[in-house]
């Protein structure tokens, strides 16, 4: 394949991949479209109306009727998708008339016949073919880039505290019980140690607690459990019974491989010692044997044949038992 052509098959390939993906957003719009209700369809009529490319207020906007509104949001949106990733523009006013459409068709705590045949905010969106969630996505991404350093952020709420709660302490272990009612002067409450009835009550600031959840899990019949505290295995049977099954505890299993190991040890121990046995028992019967041999052989008058080794500079050797050496002995024999 040549460059030329592979160049005409990525284009062929984005090519395809763009008409997917338009054809993949047409789908989707229709299909937000058709989420609204046919009384809000027949409420909601595009216009002709263009949003400014000046700027718009929201207070001018809010003077715009619904078709009006509605449809500068749809157009809006459409201008800024094309212009906002080359250009970075016309976002400020796609901002304007979202808050617009959210003061209007909000209307929170009304519903049905209520709102008089006025689409809810989520179907407003609908009808022009935008996710309202997506929208919102928009705008918050637009608030955190122009306010990136908030002066003022709400504090964590303090936990709701109720005599009896179990409860943590910053830079402390255990579980401690609540003993009292919070100071709102101070903001303390008073704590003991869970299971500690001697513990002398501290007071503790309310921002350093955090509630205890103890870990609850659902148990079905015929699951099985270990108890902690005795390590043994359970079955339940329901209605809150549970019965022991033939599985050894824990500390049975733990006592079990003990013993295997050492019985092992004391096997290895006891082969050892076998086999040194049997090796001494080997070299008494072999020195046994030795001390027969040489007493069959004095019996037999068997002499022993001599051994030489060498003696002095002269290279003279001496025979064991002998007192002439080797070269008068071949002298004589001579």
């Amino acid at each position: 394949m040549t460059t030329d052509q592979h160049k005409k098959e990525l284009e062929a390939k984005k090519k395809t991949s763009a008409e997917a993906n338009a054809k993949r957003l047409a789908d989707y719009n229709a299909g937000l479209a058709t989420t609204a209700s046919n009384e809000a369809k027949a409420k909601f009529t595009p216009t002709s109306y263009q949003p400014p490319t000046d700027g718009l207020t929201v207070e001018a906007a809010l003077k715009l009727s619904d078709n009006d509104l509605l449809t500068a949001l749809k157009k809006q949106r459409d201008i800024t998708a094309a212009s906002f990733q080359p250009f970075h523009r016309d976002l400020g006013t796609l901002v304007v008339l979202y808050d617009a459409v959210v003061e209007r068709f909000s209307a929170q705590g009304a519903s049905g016949t209520a709102r008089n045949g006025k689409p809810t905010l989520r179907e407003a969106f609908a009808l022009i073919g935008w996710n309202y969630d997506a929208a919102r996505t928009m705008k918050r991404r637009f608030s955190l880039s122009h306010d990136p350093v908030p002066g003022y952020c709400a504090a964590p709420k303090p936990p709701q505290l109720t005599t009896g709660e179990l409860v943590m302490v910053k830079d402390s272990k255990g579980v401690y019980v609540v003993a009292g009612s919070v100071d709102v002067t101070s903001g303390k409450v008073t704590v003991v140690p869970e299971g500690d009835e001697k513990a002398k009550p501290r007071k503790i600031d309310i921002d350093s607690l955090k509630k205890f959840t103890v870990p609850r899990k659902t148990i079905k019949v015929g699951d099985l459990v270990i108890f902690d505290d005795e390590g043994a295995e359970y079955r339940y049977a329901g209605r809150g019974k549970f019965t022991r099954t033939k599985t050894p505890t824990i500390t049975q299993q733990k006592a079990e491989a003990d013993d295997k190991v050492l019985k092992a040890r004391q096997d290895r121990q006891k082969a050892a010692n076998a086999e040194k046995e049997n090796n001494n028992k080997r070299r008494k019967e072999e020195a046994k044997k030795r001390d027969q041999e040489k007493i069959a052989s004095k019996v037999n008058g068997e002499v022993k044949s001599k051994r030489w080794y060498k003696v002095g500079s002269d290279s003279r050797t001496l025979s064991i038992g002998s007192k002439h050496d080797k070269r008068n002995s071949a002298v004589s024999g001579a």
